[in-house]
């Protein structure tokens, strides 16, 4: 009975410093990516000078909780933009589709970028996608070395002589095996999967920017189809005896 005791207590504190160990592997795999993020930001010229950005890295917590309270506020009110967004598949359904605007040097960059990105994206996924399976089963390696050091060791614990002290050596060896075995899968993680799934994330920003961008540009088209449309209304009113309020309300849209 002394010796279960000794092993439930053996157990619990392997267990805990494994938890302890995983919780320190999570924050410097959140530090890592925090700080790259940080670096790309203050190398990018206009980013650099953004206010938040520097109130991130200037202000104290109750400033900054400030400063982002402020920023929420700010956001409630909507902007043209959202208000033009909402607006457009209306003002597409009342005018058709809206006038085509002459192809420049940057629609057909925009193009191929958007074609280069559509199919990086789908690649570069499925290759983080197995980077991390990889990365998981060396993590499972590392959990059950230990796993077997700990059974070994708390096996020698109840055996007494040269055959419990056999079994703890073994455990002993398990668990240094678990060692090297979670440092070759941490440099897997840091050098592998983590700039595999940066780059996912960064593939991800650009297709959004290429997404608002087009967007943007249909919200344009359709506001330039309404101002033709309204245009040649004008011109239809005008000259026409006792339409003279018509034409003033024609004046007023355009």
């Amino acid at each position: 009975p002394e010796k279960h005791v000794i092993g439930r207590i053996s157990e619990n504190f392997y267990s805990d410093e494994r938890r302890e160990k995983e919780e320190q592997q999570f924050l410097a795999e959140r530090r890592r990516s925090l700080e790259k993020f940080l670096r790309r930001v203050a190398s990018h010229s206009l980013l650099s000078k953004d206010q938040y950005f520097r109130a991130f890295l200037e202000q104290d917590a109750a400033e900054f909780n400030s400063t982002k309270e402020r920023s929420k506020a700010s956001r409630k009110s909507k902007s043209f933009w959202q208000w033009a967004s909402e607006k457009s598949h209306t003002l597409q359904t009342k005018l058709g589709t809206p006038s085509e605007r002459p192809r420049t040097e940057e629609d057909e960059k925009f193009e191929q970028i958007s074609k280069y990105i559509g199919g990086l994206e789908p690649h570069t996924i499925a290759v983080h996608k197995h980077a991390h399976g990889l990365v998981k089963r060396s993590k499972d390696m590392v959990q059950s070395l230990y796993n077997v050091g700990v059974a070994f060791t708390l096996l020698g614990q109840t055996e007494s002589g040269s055959l419990g002290q056999a079994l703890g050596e073994l455990g002993q060896c398990a668990d240094k095996l678990s060692l090297a075995a979670s440092a070759e899968a941490d440099k897997e993680s840091q050098f592998f999967e983590e700039p595999l799934k940066d780059y996912v994330r960064m593939l991800g920003a650009v297709k959004h920017a290429l997404e608002s961008r087009t967007e943007k540009q249909t919200t344009y088209e359709t506001a330039l189809a309404d101002l033709n449309n309204k245009k040649s209304n004008l011109s239809r009113l005008t000259g026409i005896p006792g339409k003279e309020s018509k034409v003033a309300e024609a004046e007023a849209e355009v």
